[in-house]
């Protein structure tokens, strides 16, 4: 008998099990699949949905809401275009801006923003902003700045910014240009001026902010910055507490010889003359009573 007419005898009479029994190969049905196989599929459709939730998921519009959601209370309202988030770099964000309550306008083309999100969610802000332009707006001034890295370590942000949020701010920008401004008293018009780097140290605690430190250098002159800022519901009514000490370059001194003459009246430290600065950030006062101001 030949062979294929014995095994269908055989399964016929004795059945698949026996025959496996037996030690004879019997054909699996190609509709069945063994436990690796389907492991196999389970891992494979796990995986495309994970994918799918990738390149699916609203994540712009989440981060949007939570940002929102983080900053409620604090008046400060943070807005983007898009935004390529990224578990192990930092969040890049294009044509990002912040507008205040107290009319503060914030813009940027492109800014690289490393924040950590269960920090937010503990209403902290801790990490660093890299900007390639910054925009800054207030009232009739307006400052323009190539490169700006913002360092921040700012606890309870969902309350407001006069009394509620404290920690530290560090700013480092450079080559900027004076857009616009009000003229400077003795000095006067310096639209177009050219900001070659700006460092600020702060501290915030209650309403103060403590600045520890701050030098503007500029095509004109260096400025030394310190003291305190007192800060209340609206930003122009903050107070000031501040020293400003000035060193022109001799280019401009050259073009402005009226200048030396009242600097030596100015009180000095350190060698430099510095001007005391009292009132408030829109109505500054100076203490220099031999210039009449």
């Amino acid at each position: 008998m030949p062979d294929t007419q014995l095994e269908e005898y055989l399964e016929e009479d004795l059945g698949a099990e026996d025959l496996e029994a037996a030690g004879l190969d019997v054909e699996q049905d190609a509709t069945t699949y063994t436990f690796i196989q389907k492991l196999v599929l389970w891992i494979g459709g796990f995986l495309f949905f994970i994918l799918f939730v990738i390149l699916l998921f609203p994540y712009e519009e989440m981060t949007r809401l939570f940002i929102v959601q983080a900053l409620d209370k604090s008046g400060t309202v943070v807005d983007f275009r898009k935004v390529n988030l990224s578990m192990f770099r930092p969040i890049k964000v294009d044509h990002f801006s912040v507008d205040t309550d107290s009319d503060i306008h914030l813009k940027s083309e492109e800014a690289s923003v490393d924040v950590s999100f269960l920090g937010l969610y503990k209403k902290k802000v801790i990490g660093d902003m890299e900007t390639l332009s910054l925009n800054f707006q207030w009232k009739n001034v307006e400052l323009k700045f190539g490169s700006v890295v913002i360092s921040y370590a700012l606890n309870d942000i969902n309350k407001d910014w006069i009394s509620g949020i404290h920690g530290t701010i560090n700013i480092e920008a450079l080559k900027g240009v004076v857009v616009n401004t009000p003229e400077v008293p003795l000095i006067g018009d310096i639209k177009g001026v050219t900001i070659k780097s700006l460092i600020i140290s702060t501290k915030k605690t209650g309403t103060t902010l403590v600045v520890e430190k701050a030098n503007l250098k500029t095509s004109i002159a260096s400025i030394d910055i310190k003291g305190k800022l007192i800060f209340r519901p609206r930003f122009e009514n903050t107070g000031l507490n501040i020293a400003v000490c000035l060193e022109f370059t001799n280019e401009f001194l050259s073009r402005r010889p009226d200048i030396r003459g009242w600097m030596e009246a100015i009180p000095k430290q350190d060698g430099k003359p510095c001007v005391p600065l009292s009132g408030t950030i829109a109505s500054p006062k100076a203490d220099l009573p031999n210039l009449g101001l």
